[in-house]
């Protein structure tokens, strides 16, 4: 019984940082894309060329997405 709690212990150590690393690959690359929507978004604001922050921020997916 003590064994295969051993196994079963040193089978989710092995696992775990390659969970956490896909995890923080996965966290990086969305505040990487939210942060360009958001500069996106602004800049669309600044030019004063849409309406609002939502509108802003549906047209700056929207372009990054297509690019």
């Amino acid at each position: 019984m003590l064994k295969k709690a051993e196994k079963k212990a040193e089978k989710a150590a092995a696992t775990t940082p390659a969970r956490k690393t896909a995890s923080a690959r996965l966290r990086n690359a969305q505040t990487a894309a939210y942060e360009m929507i958001e500069g996106r978004a602004y800049e669309i604001f600044e030019s004063g060329g849409a309406g609002s922050d939502v509108d802003n921020w549906l047209l700056a997916e929207r372009e990054l997405q297509s690019a």
